[in-house]
């Protein structure tokens, strides 16, 4: 797992072999702020504000689209 913080005067990667749940909750621990991540369910019990990252939303939309087969689709 890939992780970027990123604030008006600091950025920190963190990189893990692991995707579990604990790695985002030990390191946002007491963080109060928005969460922006991807759909994975690590994600889903930390924090209160969460932002899907747009690049995954807009990649799954295309793939989603682009097997539309439908008439009214390729108008």
């Amino acid at each position: 797992m890939g992780l970027a913080f990123i604030t008006s005067h600091t950025v920190l990667f963190h990189l893990s072999a692991s995707r579990s749940k604990m790695v985002p909750e030990t390191i946002l621990e007491g963080f109060d702020g928005i969460i922006v991540g991807d759909s994975h369910s690590s994600w889903n019990d930390i924090g209160e504000e969460k932002q899907r990252c747009l690049l995954h939303y807009f990649r799954d939309m295309y793939r989603t689209l682009s097997k539309n087969d439908s008439p009214e689709y390729k108008q």
